[in-house]
C-alpha cells in the first residue's frame, strides 16, 4: 500500500471512528432547505447526521433514518435491518413486512432507547443511543428569515391576500433546548374563514417540523391569532394581521454573503415599516424602466448570480417593482416554496446598487 493510500486510510478511519457503519436522516434535500444554513442556525453543533439521529426528540414525533456501510476499505457485512431495544419509548416502523434498513423512528415517550443495527443472521453490527424528551413550547421561525440567516422566532405575521407563510417549528423541552421530530405539528385559528394550512409544504429544515399558513385571495383586512400545538399540548400563539395589497409600497433587498462563486440577494416586500411575508416575486433581467415583461427569470423571493459582469434586475409584485444590480450573471430563482441552499455568514442590506421600489404600470 502506499504512503499516499496510508493516510488517506488513517484519514478516514480518524473521521468515521472505526466505525464503518453510519446513521443518518433520511430525507430528500432538492425542495428542503436541508443541510443548509437553516438547520445550522437552529442546531447548531448537531447540525450532523449521526447527532441529529441521536437527539433529543420531542415526545410525539417521527423521524425517517437509515443505517448503511460508510465504505468498503474498512469492510464488515452489509446491515439488513434495524430495531429497538425500548420500543415503548423508540418504536421502528418498516415500509413492509420484512427487515429494512430505512425505517421511520416513532418518538413514543420521553426516555433513551438503543437503535441496533442487524446483520442478517440477527447480530449486532452498529448501534446508537437515541434520546426522547417531552415538549414544552415551540419556537417558530419564518422560512424566509432562515434563508437570510436571522435566528428570531417570529413573534408576528403580517400578510396580505393569496399568500403562503412557512414557519418551521423547534420544539423546546423545560430548559428551552431544542427538539427535532416531525409530524407533531398542529394549528388552529380564529381566521378559519379565510386561513388554512398546509402540513406537506416543499420548504423544509432537515429534522424539524414545518407549516404552511394560506390566505386566501380576497380575504379582507383584520387581526386574528395563530394557534401552535404540539398535538394536543398547546405551545404558543402569534397575532396575525391580514394587510390591504393596496397598502405595499416598497420592495428592498438583503445580501446574503456566500463561501463559494455564487451569490444570493433575497427581496422583501414593506407597507410602510411593517415587512410583510408569504408572497412571491417576479425577477426580470433589466432595469425597471427598461426589463421586458416577457423575458422573466422567474418566481420566489431569492436570486442566485454567478460570475460575470454586474446586472441590472427587477423584482415585481403586480405593479410594485425594484431593482438592484447584481455583480454577476443571475442564474436562477429560489423561490419562497424551494429550498435554498444557503451557506454561512451574516446577511446585512446589500452594498450595491439599489434603485428603490415604486409601482410601475405592466
Amino acid at each position: 500500500m502506499t504512503r499516499l493510500a496510508l493516510l488517506l486510510l488513517a484519514a478516514l478511519v480518524l473521521q468515521t471512528g472505526c466505525n464503518p457503519y453510519v446513521w443518518e436522516v433520511n430525507e430528500t434535500t432538492g425542495e428542503e432547505l436541508g443541510r443548509s444554513l437553516g438547520a445550522l442556525i437552529l442546531l447548531g453543533n448537531r447540525f450532523d447526521n449521526r447527532k441529529l439521529v441521536q437527539g433529543p426528540h420531542a415526545e410525539g414525533s417521527q423521524l425517517p433514518v437509515k443505517v448503511a456501510r460508510q465504505n468498503v476499505i474498512l469492510g464488515g457485512p452489509e446491515p439488513v435491518d434495524i430495531d429497538s431495544d425500548t420500543p415503548d419509548v423508540v418504536a421502528v416502523e418498516r415500509p413492509g413486512d420484512g427487515p429494512s434498513t430505512s425505517v421511520d423512528l416513532l418518538f413514543l415517550s420521553a426516555g433513551e432507547a438503543t437503535l441496533r443495527a442487524r446483520s442478517e443472521d440477527g447480530g449486532t453490527l452498529a448501534s446508537l443511543l437515541v434520546e426522547v424528551r417531552a415538549v414544552a413550547g415551540v419556537e417558530a421561525f419564518l422560512f424566509e428569515d432562515l434563508v437570510t440567516d436571522r435566528e428570531t422566532p417570529a413573534v408576528r405575521l403580517d400578510v396580505v391576500e393569496s399568500s403562503r407563510v412557512t414557519l418551521v417549528t423547534a420544539w423546546v423541552d423545560a430548559a428551552g433546548e431544542r427538539l427535532t421530530g416531525r409530524g407533531l405539528v398542529d394549528a388552529a385559528t380564529d381566521r378559519d374563514d379565510v386561513i388554512t394550512f398546509d402540513y406537506d409544504g416543499q420548504r423544509r429544515v432537515q429534522g424539524l417540523d414545518s407549516l404552511d399558513v394560506l390566505v386566501a385571495a380576497n380575504a379582507p383586512t383584520g387581526d386574528g391569532t395563530l394557534e401552535i400545538a404540539a398535538g394536543a399540548t398547546p405551545a404558543a400563539s402569534i397575532p396575525i394581521r391580514i394587510h390591504d395589497a393596496a397598502d405595499l409600497d416598497s420592495i428592498e433587498f438583503t445580501e446574503i454573503p456566500e463561501s463559494s462563486t455564487q451569490g444570493h440577494v433575497a427581496a422583501e416586500l414593506f407597507a410602510g415599516d411593517v415587512r410583510i411575508v408569504g408572497r412571491d416575486l417576479q425577477w426580470f433581467t433589466g432595469g425597471v424602466d427598461a426589463f421586458d415583461p416577457d423575458d422573466e427569470l422567474g418566481e420566489g423571493v431569492v436570486l442566485e448570480y454567478g460570475e460575470g459582469d454586474p446586472t441590472p434586475v427587477t423584482a415585481c409584485l403586480g405593479a410594485l417593482c425594484a431593482e438592484v444590480v447584481v455583480p454577476g450573471e443571475p442564474e436562477r430563482i429560489q423561490g419562497a416554496r424551494a429550498g435554498c441552499s444557503v451557506a454561512g455568514g451574516a446577511a446585512g442590506l446589500l452594498p450595491l446598487l439599489v434603485l428603490g421600489g415604486r409601482r410601475r404600470r405592466r
